[in-house]
């Protein structure tokens, strides 16, 4: 159910657009499963079609159980939305640049983008705490060698890190 607030904040910002937001909003929602490049395991029960735009990425049946599996726990695929991987689709991050994700969490993006350019560099910087944490452990499990994780204010990094990254 979408909040009242929600709604009527929408329907003014969007006008005559709102109700196509509102429609997918109220449709279940998406699941996908993400493969991470070199584990090579098996499947696990109710991946379904491709997506069709993110290699190595399936759609996934809402029940599945993927996500209680020893695999995922390993790190041979990550649990995603399959839309909250457009971002690392569209930058296509290519071998020796340098790519920051400034507020990465849990990590899905970050995670995409060292897949998509084993050779790049990514700096997944998240300003919360319990978050690089969460984060931290997920780039670990998914054995992304070409990341690092910072915990710092964007303001710093800017200042350290001037003109650094592609």
């Amino acid at each position: 159910m979408i909040p009242y607030a929600f709604e009527s904040a929408m329907r003014a910002q969007l006008g005559a657009e709102a109700e196509q937001l509102l429609a997918a909003l109220r449709e279940p929602p998406v699941r996908g499963i993400r493969l991470t490049p070199g584990k090579n395991a098996p499947m696990p029960e109710g991946v379904l079609d491709p997506v069709p735009w993110f290699p190595g990425m399936y759609y996934l049946s809402a029940d599945s159980a993927a996500g209680k599996s020893p695999l995922h726990e390993a790190g041979a695929y990550y649990l995603q939305e399959p839309s909250a991987a457009a971002p690392a689709a569209v930058l296509a991050p290519q071998p020796d640049e340098r790519v920051l994700d400034l507020c990465a969490a849990p990590g899905g993006k970050t995670t995409a983008l060292a897949g998509l350019a084993p050779d790049a560099l990514i700096v997944a910087n998240e300003i919360m705490p319990d978050r690089a944490k969460i984060l931290s452990a997920n780039v670990e499990r998914l054995g992304c060698a070409n990341v690092i994780v910072t915990n710092e204010k964007p303001e710093r990094l800017a200042r350290q890190w001037p003109d650094v990254f592609d």
